[in-house]
């Protein structure tokens, strides 16, 4: 997706009203209105899905949005986090305070809180959306965040970064390395945040657990399945792509009862399991099957299979054979 609305597609007295509801039709959840409905309007709307997160441009002559607290408690929750950059212009953004955008400044938001945002004439905003339960960040924090990010000696690169991703966003909403993207994005925004209000992001609350700690488990164990062929996977490589250190990725593991080696080697095992027993592969080497699963060395292979199996790598294709035969 590209353009959404463009009111040079419409008539002249038809552009405020056509782009006030185009707008609100993604935007969602919110009352748009004009500053001067009388004087001439300019505006184009623009919206990707980029690997699990949304990206929105708003160009415009001046445009208000404001989400009330009647709308917020009749209304559905949006259930995300908005970071918005002022790319051309200057804006203001009232939450937790007022806060002015000028050219370059990012803010983060919460859409599901009362707001308001005043884009004046003539600017631009790009805006991400990210659910909330891929952000590793609780709500007292992102209230802190509000409004603070440029505080961070980060803010800079997260500034350039969305300016990157709009520049070429068709490109990368199509690229199959979208969802890598977007969990770049999602760590670089946890990290901003974190910059911006002295906070480690995944440090224990008062109670003593972790913060999101059952979000970033499954996250690790995504990363894990998704990674499970490469000889490499190694405990800090898995800690270095979620931005955590090795001590903290083996305390999260062992508090949700994940022992890492053993898992990635028992994830390991059933996949050699399903290849061995799979039809079409029956001419591919037990090797090239310890390969397939990530083993380096396929000794090493046969001996964990057969401890954790009963059986040999051999002697579990020839049965599963055998049974696919008699049906």
């Amino acid at each position: 997706m590209a353009v959404v609305f463009d009111t040079e597609s419409v008539q002249p007295a038809d552009r405020v009203e056509a782009f006030l509801a185009a707008t609100r039709e993604r935007t969602g959840l919110a009352t748009l209105s004009i500053p001067d409905p009388g004087a001439a309007i300019s505006g184009r709307y623009e919206a990707w899905s980029i690997g699990g997160i949304w990206l929105g441009r708003i160009t415009s002559t001046g445009l208000t949005v404001r989400r009330s607290a009647a709308e917020v408690r009749r209304g559905d929750e949006i259930g995300a986090v908005t970071v918005t950059m002022q790319a051309a212009g200057a804006s203001r953004v009232e939450q937790r305070g007022s806060h002015d955008l000028p050219e370059g400044r990012c803010i983060l938001y919460d859409p599901d809180a009362p707001y308001v945002g005043d884009l004046q004439n003539p600017g631009s905003m790009l805006s991400v959306r990210i659910p909330r339960s891929q952000l590793n960040v609780p709500p007292d924090i992102i209230e802190r965040a509000v409004g603070g990010l440029y505080r961070s000696p980060l803010h800079s690169l997260l500034s350039r970064q969305i300016g990157l991703l709009a520049a070429q966003a068709d490109r990368y909403a199509a690229d199959l390395g979208a969802g890598e993207l977007a969990r770049g994005f999602i760590a670089l925004v946890n990290a901003v945040v974190a910059s911006a209000t002295d906070t480690d992001p995944y440090a224990a609350v008062p109670d003593g657990t972790a913060v999101d700690s059952t979000i970033m488990v499954g996250q690790v164990v995504d990363y894990i399945n998704r990674h499970l062929t490469d000889p490499d996977l190694h405990v800090s490589t898995i800690a270095a792509a979620h931005f955590v250190s090795v001590r903290y990725l083996y305390r999260l593991l062992a508090a949700a009862g994940i022992r890492l080696e053993q898992h990635i080697i028992a994830a390991r095992l059933a996949y050699a399991r399903e290849l061995l027993a799979a039809p079409g592969v029956e001419n591919k080497s037990v090797s090239t099957i310890a390969h397939m699963c990530g083993f380096r060395d396929p000794s090493h292979f046969s001996r964990r299979f057969r401890e954790a199996n009963g059986i040999s790598p051999g002697g579990w294709r020839k049965a599963a054979l055998i049974h696919a035969a008699n049906g």
